[in-house]
């Protein structure tokens, strides 16, 4: 019988590459969660009112274009505006990347049980995954990262 985590399983590989970015997207998470500007929690009543026409919930999805063109009309706002992209651009980025990561992770999940249930691999299946002590490890960590990320 094969080793389920030799180097020329692609299903291993593929699984064992797929919990490696679960693990990497924690990681981030935890690098990223004592690194929210406090201007964007809007904690106190000052920084309600001097932000209240930049920093929105997610209802400026439904007014997007509105918005801007209120930004774009009125240099106090697009001073403000520009004063948070330059103070925060670099960490909103990470923080957009990591979300990205998140979604592409569960793809890739859906994508690998999918292959899995096709025969994509030959000779293997959830089955045969499951009845490999690594395998069934890895299928298990990939599926519980899911609610963790």
């Amino acid at each position: 019988m094969r080793v389920f985590m030799a180097e020329d399983n692609l299903c291993a590989q593929n699984l064992l590459k797929l919990v490696s970015h679960g693990n990497a997207i924690i990681a981030e998470i935890l690098r990223l969660k004592d690194h929210k500007p406090s201007v964007y929690l809007l904690d106190t009543k000052e920084l309600q009112q001097k932000y209240q026409d930049i920093i929105m919930d997610f209802s400026y999805f439904k007014i997007s274009d509105a918005q801007e063109k209120k930004i774009s009309m009125n240099m106090k706002l697009q001073d403000l505006d520009d004063d948070l992209k330059e103070q925060y651009l670099e960490l909103i980025n990470r923080f957009y990347l990591l979300f990205e990561n998140i979604y592409q992770y569960i793809v890739d999940l859906n994508s690998f049980v999918d292959q899995l249930n096709d025969g994509a691999f030959i000779q293997q299946n959830i089955e045969t995954v499951m009845r490999d002590v690594e395998g069934k490890q890895l299928l298990v960590r990939a599926v519980e990262l899911v609610p963790t990320v």
